[in-house]
């Protein structure tokens, strides 16, 4: 089996067992519904679902290829540091949501987008410029959706050390 192919997998596997792990713990979520039909729970539960529908596209397309292209013995030589990305992303979850309540939405998710962005970038792209815009991003992005859900959707997020 190729090398891709096995970092395909097990990155599948990943996010099919996360997701599955968010959809569980979204059920603890304390529904409150203000003003229409979506539940504090539905935002999590959604993206969890879509987490598991992707691995499980990325699991069947990666079976498929295997099957379709049989390689004899791969002589390739393995790269080390290659799964470093991905394991990186998932401490990064993990992370995310140790300190999605205590730090609150805001921080933690300025926190995580900023280091997904530096684990994902090529190590030639890493600078000051990179990193400033990388810092900027997550900055508006993370204000942008507490916006939209506080007060678009009127759904409460942790406001953590703010609130």
């Amino acid at each position: 089996m190729k090398k891709q192919a096995k970092i395909d997998i097990l990155s599948a596997v990943l996010a099919i067992v996360f997701g599955a792990a968010v959809y569980f713990f979204s059920g603890s979520i304390v529904l409150r519904k203000k003003g229409g039909d979506i539940g504090s729970a539905f935002m999590p539960q959604l993206i969890a679902g879509l987490m598991i529908f992707l691995g499980l596209l990325l699991l069947i397309k990666t079976v498929a290829a295997i099957r379709r292209h049989p390689s004899p013995e791969e002589a390739e030589k393995t790269t080390s540091g290659e799964w470093v990305p991905v394991l990186s992303s998932f401490i990064n979850l993990i992370v995310y949501s140790l300190l999605f309540r205590p730090a609150g939405f805001l921080i933690s998710s300025f926190i995580y987008l900023v280091a997904q962005m530096v684990i994902m970038s090529p190590r030639d792209k890493l600078g000051a410029k990179s990193v400033g815009l990388w810092t900027l991003i997550a900055a508006l992005t993370s204000a942008a959706v507490y916006l939209i859900f506080t007060k678009a959707f009127t759904l409460p997020l942790p406001s953590g050390i703010f609130g």
